[in-house]
């Protein structure tokens, strides 16, 4: 049996202790290669979806100009009675290389009551607003975002105007009748009333399709057992304000003798 000595012994064990620091230092850069080049990858994948430069020739429409209004969407519509509103999006263009966006706010007078360049996404494309305007006088405001393009083109995807009237009153919906109740016959009668001149009115009993009335009127031939009634009614107040109608649903029941 051959002896080692142990010089020989330790310097074997040297041999292989470099070896291996040698392997798991070529497996730590391929690492820290494959990592940089899953980085690189992403950002030139996130630069190209969010900076699509345009080089065709003439001006394409403004529909593909107009880019994407975020779900944060959040601006008067119509008429308000509030001096303070907030003024709250995301946009992102749709085409082409952006330098920035700006928002401004105008009065009737066409002065600029508020304005400023939008944040912008360090990681998208969005461009984003949220803001609150105070101390609003009576009459029109225009919102307008404005996208300015590295090839000189200005882009105008949001102009919209609101209305502040402090003497303006919201429509409320009274329903006097049903209420939520039993009743001993199996004629109900509709009765509301609302602080606005009405346009149209329906009604919904039991989840069925909805049917116009004109006014008050007599639910006729109710089965015994509970029902769920929703009544809905536009006015020329919510034509004003844009929110849609005023609705209420009422739960009753019926049970005649």
């Amino acid at each position: 049996m051959t002896k080692i000595s142990q010089e020989s012994f330790t310097n074997r064990l040297l041999s292989r202790q470099n070896r291996h620091d040698y392997e798991e230092e070529i497996i730590n850069k391929k690492i820290v290669l494959i990592a940089g080049a899953l980085v690189a990858f992403l950002c030139v994948s996130l630069f190209y979806v969010s900076f699509i430069v345009d080089f065709s020739s003439g001006s394409p429409s403004p529909r593909s100009l107009g880019g994407t209004l975020l779900s944060g969407y959040s601006v008067p519509l119509g008429t308000t009675n509030e001096t303070t509103v907030n003024i709250s999006m995301g946009y992102y263009p749709a085409r082409g290389v952006v330098l920035y966006c700006t928002y401004t706010v105008t009065n009737s007078n066409h002065k600029v009551i508020d304005g400023s360049v939008m944040l912008h996404s360090p990681f998208s494309s969005e461009y984003f607003i949220n803001k609150t305007l105070t101390n609003l006088a009576d009459g029109n405001c225009t919102f307008t975002i404005t996208a300015h393009y590295a090839n000189g083109r200005i882009d105008t995807p949001e102009n919209e105007t609101f209305t502040v009237d402090t003497s303006f009153i919201y429509p409320v919906l009274t329903v006097i009748s049903p209420r939520n109740q039993t009743y001993n016959s199996n004629q109900v009668d509709i009765t509301y009333h609302i602080n606005s001149k009405v346009l149209y009115s329906y009604y919904s009993l039991d989840n069925a399709n909805w049917v116009w009335f004109n006014g008050n009127m007599t639910l006729n031939g109710l089965s015994t057992g509970l029902h769920e009634l929703q009544i809905s009614v536009v006015t020329e107040a919510n034509a004003q304000t844009g929110y849609g109608d005023e609705a209420q649903t009422i739960y009753f029941s019926v049970n005649p003798p």
